[in-house]
């Protein structure tokens, strides 16, 4: 994939027809970043990785009280690759400035762990729910420009509209089991003794659909007047659906680097 963007890069940049102009609009610069995007689901908890679960978690696991006070971690990463053009919708204003582009995450990873004290063997039970999936999506937003002294500065408001395929998900942990296994007793009835059991259960996962809404802003340098280096954040919220799932909040937090080519 990371080929496949910069191949399309190099052909844009080389077609000086298309360099000049889209859909109307000077296109200004072209570039890539790579970020690591929190998107942080309101709510990730066993049921929501149980509705995303295309054949559903086993009865034996579900059938636990997940109380949101016995969560002892929660894993959210994403790494982000995007390819943009940038392009002045205003010829008169060339500070405000479109970013439009298009961007995949790989191997986004959400988890959540789940611990309970066990007074039998006085251990503590764990149950931990990952996913493993990757996201396209398409992008924009309006920025406006300042150039200081060597720096430019940029900030404004955006949107984003994904598309969560391919994933899988992994349901792991270990319970006292009082009554793994019975035998005769003395008194001719029967007596049980239990041991831990561990467990591993391995499913596939539904689409989602993402959108987002955020504030973008960052800082760059421009070398040879041509090759402009930055560094950019974004703040927003959003939501995330998908069937056996009600539709939950999503708050993103998202930082990285970019590198751009300037055109004339």
């Amino acid at each position: 994939m990371k080929k496949v963007c910069l191949l399309l890069l190099a052909f844009a940049i080389c077609n000086t027809t298309f360099a000049q102009n889209f859909l109307g609009m000077k296109i200004k610069k072209f570039g890539i970043s790579s970020t690591i995007d929190q998107d942080r689901v309101q709510g990730l908890d066993a049921s929501y990785f149980d509705g995303l679960s295309k054949d559903g978690i086993s009865a034996e696991v579900m059938e636990n009280d997940f109380d949101p006070v016995d969560i002892t971690s929660m894993t959210c990463e994403n790494p982000a690759l995007r390819a943009e053009i940038t392009v002045l919708p205003f010829r008169a204003s060339p500070n405000i400035q479109l970013n439009m582009g298009t961007g995949i995450m790989f191997n986004r990873i959400e988890s959540t762990g789940y611990g309970f004290y066990d007074y039998n063997d006085n251990s503590t039970d764990y149950y931990r729910f990952s996913s493993y999936s990757h996201e396209a999506a398409l992008d924009g937003s309006l920025v406006y420009n300042l150039k200081l002294w060597a720096f430019n500065l940029y900030g404004g408001a955006g949107t984003n509209l994904g598309y969560t395929f391919a994933g899988d998900l992994n349901v792991e942990g270990k319970y006292w089991d009082e009554n793994a296994e019975t035998f005769p007793g003395s008194d001719g009835g029967q007596t049980s003794a239990g041991e831990i059991v561990r467990f591993n259960e391995y499913h596939q996962m539904k689409n989602s659909l993402h959108q987002r809404v955020f504030l973008h802003g960052g800082v760059s340098v421009i070398f040879f007047k041509r090759l402009e280096v930055g560094f950019e954040g974004r703040r927003g919220v959003g939501y995330r659906y998908n069937t056996g799932n009600p539709l939950k909040f999503t708050d993103l937090v998202s930082a990285g680097f970019n590198v751009k080519w300037n055109l004339r």
